[in-house]
């Protein structure tokens, strides 16, 4: 016969929601440079280059 096999709960410890919480505000700082600096590279394009992005 074999051993049942143990059922893992999918509840997240605390120290990692802590973890998945800083992931996703890195995520967000990391988007916001992004596209901060798309912007910026944009604005330097010449004006037909903008165009064709």
């Amino acid at each position: 016969m074999k051993a049942a096999t143990p059922v893992v709960s999918p509840i997240p410890s605390i120290e990692g929601a802590a973890h998945l919480d800083r992931w996703i505000q890195e995520g967000h700082t990391l988007q916001a440079i992004y596209d901060e600096a798309l912007a910026a590279w944009q604005n330097w394009l010449p004006q037909g280059a903008a165009k064709s992005l």
